[in-house]
């Protein structure tokens, strides 16, 4: 029989967002427990409202320590760990209590989270995975003052047929009204100082968030140099070469990003099973007009689409169209458009597609069924 379910958050001024919220949990959460950090918008009264128990606590400046904060007060046997800016599939929510089997070990799933990047929803949008629901929170906490980590169990991925939440966090209104970048900045700076400067995570974010590709090279470098032997978890070890590799297209350093990406694939043999890894592979050899190499590592990366072998950090809806777009433009390219349609109807058929990216798709189909060139527009 499934045991008891504690809904757990934390919050700080949402009352814009927890209706929504709160509404699509509201069905199966057998307590709703919300660490508040200093609100002063009414958003612990919404909560109230709401049936869930307030607990305040000054903010630590350390989001893995807030949330294993809400840990603490839950007295279920399952956690389903939910942001105010998000909100459970209704369609699926049924599932959250299927999955909650008696396990005598401590279990994580990790949850699709389908964000919302446009206003309108419209858009595009990006998928990742993140452990939220899991079994024995006594015996789980987080860590990270940014990004942090649940600690105590091994995950599993669940597909997004099974479970979802929506996030509209990443939303460019949201961002600048919540001072997100500066608050992150000045997090992964202090987390940094605690580790005497050599914190892999903050070289991560800069070279993620840089546009020169000069210091993009960089912080992705040292990044790199950061990873220990015995580091197996695939999304900074995938995010890291895939930047490294970026930042030498971005400087037309084709045969210097095709060399790069060979020694990165023997150090880290993970990056067979990326798709983002072949998609950046396919770029460099087409870049030295090797049509040859990147046909065939385009195909690579659309196979692993097609499996969702793609890393949480990147799947989203672009970074398969745009190796999909690739291969078709080649296939045009040396007149294959049978196969260049097959190709484009098939990322066309995948679900979440926003309006700009099946644009681009529709757009691509329409110039193979008229027996245009698509290599440049490929190339976009």
């Amino acid at each position: 029989m499934p045991g008891k379910l504690s809904v757990c958050m934390i919050v700080r001024d949402e009352a814009d967002v927890l209706p929504r919220c709160l509404a699509s949990v509201a069905g199966f959460a057998d307590e709703i427990i919300a660490v508040d950090t200093g609100s002063t918008d009414g958003s612990q009264e919404i909560l109230r409202a709401a049936g869930a128990q307030v607990f305040e606590i000054p903010w630590p400046n350390d989001f893995g320590e807030a949330r294993t904060a809400a840990l603490r007060y839950a007295t279920g046997d399952w956690v389903l760990f939910i942001d105010a800016d998000e909100a459970v599939d209704e369609a699926r929510a049924k599932n959250v209590r299927l999955l909650m089997v008696d396990i005598p070990q401590p279990v994580s799933f990790e949850v699709p989270i389908l964000s919302y990047m446009d206003e309108d929803e419209s858009g595009e949008t990006a998928l990742s995975w993140m452990p939220r629901l899991f079994n024995q929170p006594q015996q789980h906490f987080f860590y990270g003052r940014l990004h942090e980590q649940l600690i105590g169990s091994k995950p599993v991925r669940l597909d997004p047929t099974v479970l979802r939440l929506y996030h509209w966090g990443y939303q460019k209104s949201r961002v600048d009204a919540k001072g997100k970048e500066e608050r992150n900045i000045a997090l992964l700076t202090t987390e940094a100082g605690e580790h005497d400067g050599d914190s892999l995570r903050v070289e991560l974010y800069l070279a993620a968030g840089a546009n020169d590709p000069h210091e993009i090279l960089t912080h992705a470098r040292a990044a790199l140099a950061l990873i220990p032997p015995e580091l197996t978890a695939p999304a900074p070890i995938v995010t890291v070469c895939t930047l490294i590799i970026r930042g030498h297209i971005r400087l037309a350093q084709w045969t210097e990003a095709t060399s790069q990406a060979e020694a990165l694939l023997v150090r880290f043999p993970m990056l067979e099973n990326e798709a983002q890894y072949w998609h950046l592979v396919g770029e460099a050899h087409r870049g030295q007009d090797d049509f040859t190499g990147a046909e065939q590592a385009y195909r690579r990366a659309v196979d692993l689409v097609s499996e969702n072998r793609v890393l949480q950090s990147f799947w989203n809806e672009i970074v398969p169209a745009n190796a999909s777009l690739a291969l078709a433009g080649l296939l045009a390219r040396r007149g294959a458009q049978a196969e260049a349609q097959q190709v484009l109807e098939a990322a066309l058929a995948r679900p979440g597609l926003g309006r700009d990216t099946r644009a681009r798709l529709q757009g691509a189909l329409s110039s193979t069924f008229a027996g245009t060139n698509m290599l440049e527009s490929a190339w976009d």
